[in-house]
């Protein structure tokens, strides 16, 4: 594999203690205080079991060392119970990979995600993850606001991901919205919804104050998307939606059971 400088492997377990020193005889307890631990090239081993908490990502990777938190076996992230809005949150911060964890339940929700990803952030990984129970209004799978109109959130891959039972209405499942350039969307399942599934926008004022610039530059292929269904006015959910979007491939993608396929 590749050699990175002062890279370490590093662990968290149900049974470790956030004063430990991290190693795997040694595990800390939380992911959110290893998270604070990590630099460029480190890798986060998540234990197998539930963790009861909301993870603030803002340290950065580098180029060819970037910081990854890989869930080791069946790995819950749960929001039940905890504060916040989202349970992971990457905010301009690059350079990070989140591999295979389950997230759910993250409860009365008022415009919060699985995953959220804003700011400035570039070369973000989202592989294998199971996003699920996000309840309330405006409650999402993975969220991607390109709200800085001077950087773009750049070079981003959501692999292997699935998003289901969410109450996105009135935003959506999964959503790239603003400043968004150079992005896969691939095979990824999404389901059991009540608004629209996957969507790239461009053009909302609010995002960050300058319209022009749209999600852009990107693939969505191979996802399986079905029983998209708007809870609310006439039932007008597509699978997945361009929306203000530019120079966008959507290709080799199942659309089932929605209220529009493809818009």
């Amino acid at each position: 594999g590749a050699c990175f400088v002062n890279a370490a492997d590093l662990f968290v377990s149900t049974s470790g203690n956030d004063g430990a020193a991290g190693t795997r005889e040694q595990p800390w307890r939380t992911v959110g205080h290893a998270a604070s631990e990590l630099r460029p090239g480190d890798t986060l081993h998540v234990q197998p079991g539930t963790y009861k908490e909301k993870i603030s990502l803002t340290r950065s990777g580098s180029e060819g060392s970037p910081i990854t938190l890989q869930a080791d076996g069946a790995v819950i992230v749960s929001g039940k119970g905890v504060e916040g809005e989202n349970i992971f949150h990457i905010k301009d911060a690059s350079h990070i990979r989140i591999i295979g964890f389950e997230i759910r339940d993250n409860l009365k929700v008022r415009d919060g995600s699985g995953i959220r990803v804003e700011g400035a952030s570039s070369k973000i990984e989202l592989k294998n993850c199971r996003i699920h129970e996000i309840r309330g209004k405006d409650a999402m799978g993975i969220t991607i606001y390109g709200n800085n109109a001077e950087k773009p959130l750049s070079d981003l891959l959501i692999e292997g991901c699935e998003v289901y039972d969410c109450d996105p209405a009135q935003s959506e499942a999964l959503t790239l919205n603003g400043n968004v350039t150079g992005f896969r969307i691939l095979n990824k399942i999404c389901r059991d919804v009540n608004n629209i599934g996957i969507c790239m926008i461009g053009g909302e004022a609010w995002i960050n104050g300058d319209p022009t610039k749209v999600t852009r530059n990107g693939v969505c292929r191979g996802n399986r998307v079905s029983r998209i269904r708007s809870s609310y006015g006439d039932g007008y959910a597509a699978g997945i939606y361009v929306d203000g979007g530019s120079n966008i491939l959507v290709e080799d993608n199942v659309v089932t059971g929605c209220n529009l396929g493809i818009e």
